[in-house]
């Protein structure tokens, strides 16, 4: 097993994929507990029962749990040997109940600290989230909220708030989303704030849980056995395949031909360049009719990215890249004209002359040609033979 995670997490997955942390002992964090449910009680009518159990270990608490539900109809508190408590509760989706979380802070001013973490899809796509709470000044609350996670196939990241000083705010800047934040980087920022909610070592089971009972009856088709958890949990069976996508983007055909192994492509053919990790690219040297030399134009910083190419034999001047023509850019079908630098100079020679290669990542979702995801342009000096990955956009 990793170093954050014992074997009985991985044994029980997915449960405890999903957690949330307050800041306090379990007399604390119960009373507060007790407080906002009989808030509810009184808003809602509905019924609750508080009990105290005694467990001897973490498998013990989830092979107790006979049934789980959707939203989860009992919410279990675990005594730790450091400063906060862990809230777990049998929501069928092993996802966090953030609600629960805001309202400790919000309305019962604890800090708190609700995530949900797996490095492979399971009850939801992977992903990892967490958001951070802690009472400020009169009925203010500090939030901190990342996010990073898989969409269906391809990764979206965002942060919101002030990053905690404890955070490695370093990895938010990584290519990859993927990579900003998952398990191990949650768990390290986690131990930073004093618990390994994954460490059985973490917890007190000398001391009793608390267990909240939510008594609203549930019909059968809401009610799910662990078997049921960990089915939601596998791999789906794969989807029918469609015919193979064939590229390049509209704007290349015609201009663009299979690479040769001894040209600028060669620097492309690893995928390394791949900034979201897909398994499909494509790579093409570009060709227009006769011509295999051009000068190039990369974009300004500013505005939709262009990069175009000009054949020195015929003076054609054409896009090789356009992001206003990807689907998923935020440039996507933008008005706005592209602005260019001067014409590329080799960084070795300061030639002006190129054979160019340009490379494409595909996501699996991918419905045409120009819906790409990630572009790479490998220049190769035609003066001194200097080649080098030139210039690259995410392009979803």
């Amino acid at each position: 097993m990793s170093q954050w995670k014992d074997e009985v997490f991985e044994k029980w997955w997915p449960l405890g994929q999903s957690l949330i942390l307050v800041r306090g002992s379990i007399q604390t964090t119960v009373k507060a507990m007790k407080a906002d449910t009989e808030r509810l009680q009184q808003v809602t009518g509905g019924r609750f029962r508080f009990e105290w159990k005694q467990m001897s270990s973490i498998e013990h608490l989830f092979r107790s749990v006979g049934d789980f539900t959707l939203g989860g109809s009992v919410h279990y508190a675990l005594p730790t040997n450091c400063d906060w408590t862990v809230l777990w509760d049998d929501n069928f989706l092993c996802t966090p109940h953030d609600t629960y979380a805001r309202c400790l802070t919000c309305l019962q001013r604890l800090e708190t600290f609700a995530f949900y973490s797996t490095d492979r899809n399971s009850t939801q796509l992977a992903g990892t989230h967490f958001t951070y709470r802690r009472p400020g000044g009169r009925e203010e609350v500090i939030e901190r909220d990342v996010y990073c996670c898989n969409q269906g196939s391809r990764w979206h990241f965002a942060q919101h708030g002030g990053p905690l000083h404890q955070e490695d705010v370093q990895r938010y800047s990584a290519k990859r989303k993927r990579d900003r934040m998952n398990e191990e980087g949650l768990m390290t920022l986690l131990e930073r704030l004093g618990i390994q909610p994954w460490r059985e070592s973490t917890y007190d089971f000398s001391h009793q849980c608390f267990r909240e009972v939510d008594l609203l009856e549930r019909p059968a088709n809401r009610i799910f056995t662990f078997r049921q958890v960990r089915e939601r949990a596998g791999a789906p069976p794969p989807p029918k395949e469609d015919s193979e996508l064939a590229g390049p983007p509209y704007y290349l055909r015609g201009r663009s031909v299979e690479p040769r192994p001894d040209g600028p492509a060669r620097l492309l053919v690893d995928g390394k360049w791949c900034g979201h990790g897909e398994e499909m690219f494509w790579v093409y040297d570009v060709r227009a009719s006769d011509c295999r030399e051009f000068s190039i134009r990369l974009p300004e910083s500013s505005g939709p990215p262009l990069v175009t190419a000009t054949c020195l034999a015929t003076k054609e001047v054409f896009p090789i890249y356009d992001s206003r023509n990807h689907l998923a850019s935020v440039f996507a079908g933008s008005k706005v004209e592209p602005q260019l630098r001067q014409p590329d100079e080799c960084p070795e020679c300061g030639a002006t002359v190129f054979r160019a290669a340009v490379g494409f990542e595909v996501p699996a979702d991918a419905q045409s040609p120009n819906d790409t995801s990630w572009f790479a342009l490998a220049l190769e000096c035609v003066r001194c033979g200097f080649s080098r990955i030139a210039y690259d956009d995410e392009a979803a």
